[in-house]
């Protein structure tokens, strides 16, 4: 959970500096999709790896993950 939580909050931080109207105010719904690719015959559970993708984001691309209406 940390290692992909570290890694989704570096690329979250490298795109709102290359587009800072990205970030989302409080109040803002959010859509979210995503796409994982995962190598190997790992076994990873999809909803904590989309929770450390939206734990990441918080406070860089929107206020709080509570924004997400759809995932």
């Amino acid at each position: 959970y940390r290692d992909y939580k570290e890694y989704f909050g570096t690329v979250a931080k490298e795109a709102i500096q290359k587009c800072p109207s990205f970030y989302c105010d409080k109040g803002t719904n959010v859509e979210l999709r995503a796409v994982a690719f995962i190598r190997g015959r790992r076994r990873i559970d999809a909803d904590n790896l989309l929770k450390s993708a939206m734990d990441s984001m918080n406070s860089i691309i929107w206020h709080d993950d509570s924004q997400v209406v759809k995932a």
